[in-house]
């Protein structure tokens, strides 16, 4: 990506973060990033261009957090915990505008970012497992593309911002309910200890 395309488009994310698609002009993305409008619409032929950009955006960077948070974890449990710790802040500061925008306005780019996040998300958390059951932490018996699918339902209900509330009680209440509960029934007996320390201390 090109500096300044990518410039417009961290812009246009963090506007459509904050107050949703809609609302948001070409013209405040433009100023916000020192260009004209003309120049925006040499980049992106239209508003939906630039939505499909940023949703690619958004997902990309989700990813590159979760693979650098795994990468510095001493194990998967604790992955899981600074990962859904750092997901759950994340989205407790987005308007459910910019979801509901794109939903209602943009159905094909949602179909699309519905579909390609379930493929590679459900790709990713089968790694997840798959390490998991290497280090001893989950058991080597549960079928990975079913658990991976459970858990990947699981984590996009607890993100979904009508779950999300904005105190520190409720994402410890929706971490546990959610996540907690079933990774404890794919867990082995050896990790279910540390799986209890880490959830007391967490979020």
């Amino acid at each position: 990506m090109e500096p300044l395309q990518k410039r417009l488009v961290e812009c246009a994310v963090k506007r459509f973060l904050a107050y949703g698609v809609r609302s948001v002009t070409m013209d405040q993305i433009a100023q916000d990033a020192g260009a004209s409008k003309r120049t925006v619409y040499e980049i992106f032929s239209d508003k939906e261009e630039l939505v499909k950009a940023c949703i690619q955006y958004f997902e990309e960077t989700r990813t590159k957090e979760s693979t650098a948070i795994i990468a510095d974890s001493e194990n998967v449990l604790v992955a899981l915990f600074k990962i859904a710790s750092h997901h759950l802040q994340v989205f407790q500061h987005i308007n459910p505008l910019f979801f509901q925008d794109i939903e209602r306005f943009y159905p094909n780019l949602w179909k699309d970012c519905i579909y390609r996040n379930s493929i590679e998300k459900q790709k990713e958390i089968v790694n997840f497992l798959e390490i998991g059951i290497e280090q001893g932490f989950i058991r080597p018996d549960i079928h990975l593309a079913i658990a991976a699918r459970v858990l990947l339902e699981q984590t996009n209900l607890a993100l979904a911002p009508d779950i999300i509330r904005h105190s520190e009680d409720n994402r410890k209440i929706i971490f546990e309910n959610l996540i907690i509960n079933y990774v404890r029934g794919i867990s082995t007996e050896a990790s279910l200890k540390l799986l209890q320390e880490l959830n007391q201390k967490s979020l």
